[in-house]
This record gives C-alpha cells, sequence and structure tokens, in this order.
C-alpha cells in the first residue's frame, strides 16, 4: 500500500474537495504532507455561499500554469465557475487543460 505524503507531494492539478468550499480545505495537505500543485481546479456553480470563497486561499498554494486558453498570464486556480467545462488530455507525463 502506497503512503499518503509521496502520492501528495507529486500533484501537479488538485481537485478542490468539497467543490472548493472552506470545509473541504485540509490544510495539513500543503503544510506537512507537501502538495504543491500547479493548479487548483474548483468545479463548482455560481457563487451562492461565503464558503465559496476560497480561490484566494487555494491561489497562495498553486504555482500556476501560463498560456490557458487565450490567457497569456499566470493562473493558479481554475473555476468551472468562470472558466466553464475544462476539458485535460495528457502526452506522456505532461498534463494539458482546455
Amino acid at each position: 500500500m502506497q503512503q499518503f505524503w509521496p502520492v501528495v507531494s507529486g500533484v501537479e492539478v488538485l481537485i478542490a474537495a468539497h467543490h472548493g468550499r472552506k470545509n473541504g480545505i485540509c490544510p495539513e495537505m500543503f503544510s506537512v504532507y507537501g502538495c504543491k500543485p500547479k493548479l487548483i481546479v474548483i468545479s463548482d456553480d455560481y457563487k451562492q455561499y461565503e464558503t465559496q470563497e476560497t480561490t484566494t486561499f487555494y491561489g497562495s498554494k498553486a504555482s500556476g500554469i501560463s498560456g490557458f486558453r487565450t490567457d497569456l498570464g499566470l493562473r493558479k486556480v481554475l473555476t468551472t465557475r468562470c472558466d466553464g467545462p475544462l476539458v485535460f488530455s495528457f502526452r506522456g507525463r505532461d498534463c494539458f487543460v482546455y
């Protein structure tokens, strides 16, 4: 059986738990287990609750990707609420999002 921390520390794209809401955040995953993703994805509907205001927290935990769709800036958090459907493709060990 594989241990938790080596897997978490190698994650490059993290899907936020509980649609990115505050009660789904596990700070120890970052501070203790070394999760340092490039990108965090929040799959959620339109903003209804204050508990959905977590993009700043998650953005502080990701290193970011460049060139997402037409945006040439650095993106750390993508949400289905703002970015619409997200499609991932894999080429070898590389992951691409469109």
